[in-house]
């Protein structure tokens, strides 16, 4: 006992002493760091674009457009008098996902297929912002320059975008790979079936695509916000 009692001693006085020696000195525990308050800011900035997007096609939808929305694609919102909040929708969708993409981009995981996944949606985050400049041709009426711009940027957000989204959810693990796999089978086959038999029903489509992007972008910036990153 008397032994146990001197090493008790001198194993606390070696402590303070450490303690002395090395003021800024620590002890290694499970408790992970601190992430980077901009991570925070970015996704508090994503979802607010985000739900500025989706609000304004919900409006949209409700407001007397004359627009089709089963044949329609969402972006001849952007022609008429109900343009401007099409607009709007595309600037704050297009800020929400390039801040999804910089906040994952701060996570600087090892990994190089997040790394190259988040950087795909930034560019796609910039396309839909741009995409709200140049409105789109209708079905039907002369071809222009804005339309044509409107084409190749809206091509680049539904590419780039949902292969960077693939790579982020590979990540993530099987379950959010697993179901964007699934989700882009089922569009994509009726998108062709749609083609294939003349169906003329690309708007809801294309629809159902945009909304499970938009969730799968919600669920993404709640997780960078929440600090739950693959490692």
């Amino acid at each position: 006992m008397i032994l146990k009692a001197a090493v008790a001693r001198k194993t606390e006085r070696d402590l303070d002493m450490t303690s002395f020696a090395f003021p800024n000195a620590y002890l290694e525990t499970d408790v992970p760091p601190r992430s980077w308050p901009w991570t925070g800011i970015l996704s508090l900035v994503s979802l607010a674009g985000l739900s500025c997007f989706g609000l304004s096609v919900l409006f949209l939808h409700l407001a007397p457009t004359g627009y089709d929305p089963i044949r329609q694609a969402v972006s001849d919102y952007a022609v008429g008098p109900f343009g401007v909040f099409m607009a709007i929708g595309f600037f704050g969708g297009g800020v929400g996902v390039a801040a999804l993409g910089v906040a994952l981009l701060l996570a600087a995981s090892p990994s190089r297929a997040f790394n190259v996944g988040t950087a795909l949606v930034l560019v796609a985050g910039i396309s839909l912002f741009l995409v709200g400049l140049f409105p789109t041709d209708l079905e039907g009426s002369a071809t222009t320059f804005h339309g044509m711009v409107h084409s190749v940027l809206s091509q680049v957000v539904f590419s780039l975008g949902p292969i960077g989204m693939l790579l982020i959810s590979f990540c993530y693990g099987k379950r959010w790979f697993g179901v964007s796999i699934l989700i882009y089978a089922v569009t994509g086959a009726f998108l062709a079936v749609n083609l294939a038999l003349s169906l003329g029903q690309t708007g809801i489509a294309e629809r159902f695509f945009i909304l499970f992007l938009l969730c799968w972008w919600l669920t993404a910036s709640i997780r960078a916000f929440r600090g739950r990153l693959p490692a």
